[in-house]
């Protein structure tokens, strides 16, 4: 990976660091029909959206945001929501009715490598998969304990992703 200073993101750019790196990701459109990234099979789903356009530089980009999103089923408390944030740096995750949403930003504002470029990234990645595993323990601990009105989450997937894998979007990320 060369060490140039990389000033604006778009989806060409992010792939050009990713793919060296051994990442698979797909290109495709955002809820905005703005021109994203999400990771190819075999990682958890998430996306990178780009935002804060850059002066001067059409379709080019000053940052991004890391998403991914779980649909929630009973009732999960916001504690357990709190103690995430209160304990986690960087990324932020927040709950929306019965959708819970893991976020982060990255800025190249001013410039930064490749390689810090991907160490965000990679950062998030370490973040998105010590969320499952919190998840899996607090829902099977909340479970447990109430003994009735379980409480579920669910991997959030498009059909044709879920389709394309063989996999079920209902099937628990994390139940008791």
């Amino acid at each position: 990976m060369e060490e140039a200073i990389i000033d604006s993101l778009d989806v060409a750019t992010v792939g050009e660091v990713l793919i060296p790196a051994g990442y698979r990701v797909e290109p495709e459109a955002d809820r905005n029909d703005q021109a994203s990234l999400r990771p190819a099979a075999g990682r958890p789903a998430y996306r990178i959206s780009f935002g804060g356009p850059r002066p001067g530089a059409e379709g080019k980009f000053t940052n991004a945001t890391l998403s991914t999103s779980f649909l929630v089923q009973g009732d999960l408390p916001l504690g357990t929501v709190n103690h995430w944030n209160s304990s986690k740096r960087f990324a932020r995750l927040h709950l929306e009715k019965d959708v819970l949403v893991l976020g982060m930003d990255i800025s190249v504002q001013g410039g930064v490598t490749a390689w810090h470029l991907l160490a965000q990234i990679e950062v998030w990645e370490e973040l998105l998969g010590e969320l499952i595993a919190y998840l899996r323990t607090e829902t099977a601990e909340l479970n447990a304990a109430r003994g009735a009105g379980e409480i579920r989450v669910l991997a959030e997937l498009d059909n044709d992703r879920s389709a394309a894998e063989g996999g079920d979007p209902a099937a628990p990320l994390a139940s008791g």
